[in-house]
């Protein structure tokens, strides 16, 4: 479909009317990150292996077909209170080769040391308060 102004699209870009965007290559990824103030809860990491999360993670998709896998939580000292994380078993496994949610400073998830999701697709919605990991 042809638009009836052709001009219109750079114009309006011009006018500043519309922010730019990491495909205008006119700023790097992270300088667009940093500008705009991208949410981290937009960014998904997947993993099929044992892992350390870092600060920056907020979904994290888990491949289970291969073998039980353990996720580390960040340090507390390495964020703040809020933070939350959702921790998804992608590869539908997680019945058979379970994912292992742990700490590695002490913090307690709940109470508890660890948690385990045991079902196959299970999912886990947590949150730091400053004190403790908790579920929601």
């Amino acid at each position: 479909m042809v638009s009836p102004c052709p001009l219109l699209g750079p114009l309006l870009k011009s006018l500043s009317i519309f922010p730019p965007t990491v495909d205008d290559n006119l700023l790097t990824e992270a300088e667009f990150e940093d500008k705009f103030k991208v949410d981290e809860a937009s960014k998904l990491q997947s993993y099929s292996a044992d892992i350390t999360l870092v600060p920056t993670e907020h979904f994290v998709g888990v491949d289970t077909n291969a073998s039980a896998i353990t996720i580390t939580l960040p340090t507390a000292a390495s964020i703040s209170s809020g933070k939350q994380l959702v921790i998804k078993d992608e590869g539908g496994s997680a019945g058979t080769n379970s994912i292992t949610i742990t700490t590695y400073d002490g913090s307690l998830i709940d109470g508890e040391t660890s948690v385990k999701l045991e079902s196959d697709y299970a999912a886990i919605n947590i949150y730091y308060n400053g004190s403790g990991w908790h579920i929601y």
